[in-house]
């Protein structure tokens, strides 16, 4: 009986360090998807403000109307007045 407490405690630090070994890596595994979620949210969110700001700039060089269009020589559309 005193041999299968002695294999016990020996084994025992080897259970306690591979149980840190996990929570470690689980917290790491865990606080990188936390912080790949937090930036795509935070790079939608300046895609959509920069998108917003865009709009609003070409409002107001169109002095708060949309412009025509027309077929250029390249057949690509531009202003109308160009």
């Amino acid at each position: 009986m005193d041999q299968a407490w002695a294999i016990a405690v020996a084994i025992l630090p080897s259970i306690g360090v591979g149980y840190l070994f996990y929570k470690v890596i689980r917290t790491i595994v865990e606080s990188d998807r936390n912080e790949r979620l937090a930036h795509s949210r935070w790079e939608a969110e300046q895609d959509s403000r920069e998108l917003r700001e865009q709009e609003v700039r070409d409002h107001e060089l169109s002095g708060g109307q949309a412009k025509e269009t027309t077929p250029l020589a390249s057949g690509h559309a531009g202003p109308a007045d160009a």
